[in-house]
Parts: structure tokens; sequence; C-alpha cells
């Protein structure tokens, strides 16, 4: 779908935008004379927002009107991982303090959350020698575990070795996720929680959404557009009926 410079159009607009665009995909198809097919798609008059589940240890809820947050006080989470473990790990200069912060702030939204959690304090050279020895032995990556890597400024580009430490975090397969030291902890520490849940395994909650009476396969796409730079980054995400990240 292409959109305009305007700000985003609401649902009703955006499938009118989205059948116009169509049209025009299809002219541009036959005009051109082009061999390649486009896929049909078929229309679902469903309004899922109306129907969303959430599962939280065999019970269920709707989403909106509860709010994700509220039921995660209130219920916990559906399915966490054992042991589960969170180690810190300051990068590029990030104080002590900070780290001291984030683990305060942790381990109270868990207890809120009903959660049994461990953190732990790491430094980026355990981490490199973690990442060398399950490199050599081949060993694999433990369940449960996942390192939290803070950086100290959300508009400020990483280093050029913090970069190579999270490629080699992926290559082997060791979950992470970063945060920042100029974040609203009060609320972004809390909005993680779940990220983490899943980073080890986990599942915070389970959302088994239908349509038409058929289990529903979610594809996320999102379309970020840099100030000054003449790039886009298309990231797009592939969720399960169960509402669990696959790919």
């Amino acid at each position: 779908v292409v959109l305009s410079a305007s700000s985003r159009p609401d649902p009703p607009r955006a499938v009118e935008v989205a059948k116009s665009q169509w049209a025009l995909i299809g002219e541009l198809v036959e005009g051109f004379q082009n061999l390649t097919k486009p896929i049909k798609l078929t229309q679902l008059d469903v309004a899922l927002e109306e129907s969303r589940q959430v599962q939280i240890a065999g019970s269920t809820y709707c989403s909106p009107p509860e709010r994700l947050n509220k039921l995660y006080r209130e219920h916990g989470f559906d399915r966490i991982p054992n042991g589960f473990t969170v180690s810190l790990c300051p990068l590029e200069s990030v104080s002590e303090h900070i780290i001291y912060e984030f683990r305060a702030r942790l381990e109270r939204a868990a207890i809120q959350r009903h959660l049994n959690l461990a953190v732990k304090r790491t430094s980026s050279i355990s981490v490199s020698q973690r990442l060398n020895n399950l490199t050599v032995s081949g060993e694999s990556v433990r369940g449960g575990h996942c390192v939290l890597f803070v950086l100290p400024n959300k508009g400020q580009k990483p280093e050029g070795e913090t970069l190579l430490l999270f490629e080699a975090m992926e290559k082997v397969g060791v979950p992470f996720r970063r945060a920042y030291a100029n974040d609203s902890l009060e609320f972004s520490i809390p909005d993680q929680l779940p990220s983490l849940v899943i980073a080890a395994g986990g599942m915070p909650h389970r959302s088994p959404t239908e349509a038409s009476g058929a289990p529903v396969w979610t594809v996320g796409v999102d379309l970020s557009h840099r100030v000054r730079r003449t790039t886009s980054v298309l990231a797009v995400t592939l969720v399960n009926p169960d509402g669990e990240l696959v790919g």
C-alpha cells in the first residue's frame, strides 16, 4: 500500500486506500504487459480487534477492553521458562549506577507480575568468552536465559565493537535484547519484560484469534522513514495463531 506524506489513515479510510492502490497495481501490470501475475487476496470483513482473545494459564480475557499490562499484573504470564534469568550487560561506558537501577526495577516489575526472575550482572568480556566457548565446543545455548545489553543513548549510533558483539550473538543464537540508559525506566522496563520472557523461551500470553471460524496467522508490516535519509527500513514479522512470534 502506498500512502501519502500525510498522517496515517484511520481503518475505514485505510481500506479504501488499499483498494485504490490494488486497482492501480492492476492497471500497471496490464499496461506494462508484465507476465508476472500478482497473488489474489481475499478480503475478510471481520473486525479482528473486536474479538482479540488473551489466554493466560488457561483463562481467557478480552483485550480490549482489558489492557495487557493490567492482565499481567493480575494473572502473571502464560508460560515462564525454567530458571528464567536475565544477565545485565553495560556497554559503552554505562555506569554501575544505571545497572543497579535496571536491576532493581526489573526485580520489582517481576514481583508485581508474579514472576520468578533472577537478574545477574555480566560484562562484555564475559559474554565474548561465553560466545567463544559455545563456538568452539558446539554446545547448545542454555534455555531460560537471555542477555539485556544497556547502551547509553537511543539516539546514538552503537560503536563498531558493539555491533560486532550483536552480530556474534545472533550467529551463535544467544537471545538478547537492548535497552538504553536514557529510557523512561518507569515505563520502559515493565513494557520490555514480556519481550525478555519471549527471548528466554517463554510466552507472556496466547492470542488465539479466529476469522470465519479458522485460526489466523498474522503478518505484521512496519515501514520506518528515517529523518534526512534516502532509504527506509521495512520490518516484517510472522505470528502464529497462538500469538507467538515465529519469524
